[in-house]
């Protein structure tokens, strides 16, 4: 038994929840312990935020953009010509938008293999579920602070349980990078 499953076996038994109960909670959120890292603001640029973590890719960048094809439609319609109703076809265009989404590649010079990204492409929360402005994460101290990492946007309607707060320091922040790619697998120590 590790030292991790120990603390947490500790926690669990301080808070009264078995480790199923425990894992089913987990589950209703859709937090994934694996994806504790740790973020840096960086201090030379001070809107960007870096990521230490294996889970995701530091050069590849994904993004959504919305793709209008035209399609050509043959319409037929009534119309009275001297009196007399007369059958008129005609063409129309008619605008089909998708959304895409595009995988891109960014400069990565950090032989660490962190991902950086601007602060305008992260959403963060605290434990409590409520959005952490960027103003607030540039002036943090420190710089460098633990995150859970989300693969997608947190839905504050379900705060954490108990039993995730328990497990979560102080100070942990969920993270959600909009632009990032996650690598498939496991993490890679």
């Amino acid at each position: 038994m590790n030292l991790t499953t120990m603390r947490l076996l500790l926690v669990l038994a301080g808070i009264g929840l078995t480790s199923s109960a425990f894992a089913q909670q987990l589950e209703r959120v859709k937090i994934d312990l694996r994806d504790a890292a740790f973020a840096e603001i960086d201090p030379d640029d001070d809107s960007i935020l870096t990521i230490e973590s294996n889970r995701v890719d530091p050069v590849k960048r994904r993004r959504v953009t919305p793709v209008t094809r035209w399609r050509t439609e043959a319409r037929t319609r009534v119309v009275l010509v001297d009196g007399e109703q007369k059958e008129q076809t005609y063409l129309v265009k008619i605008p089909l938008t998708e959304m895409t989404v595009q995988e891109y590649s960014v400069e990565h010079t950090d032989a660490t293999q962190r991902a950086a990204f601007d602060l305008s492409q992260v959403k963060l929360w605290n434990l409590s579920g409520e959005s952490v402005p960027a103003e607030e994460i540039k002036s943090r101290v420190p710089k460098r602070f633990p995150v859970i990492l989300l693969q997608s946007p947190w839905d504050d309607s379900q705060p954490l349980t108990e039993a995730q707060a328990a497990v979560l320091r102080e100070g942990t922040l969920l993270l959600y990078p909009e632009t990032a790619v996650w690598r498939s697998g496991e993490p890679q120590e």
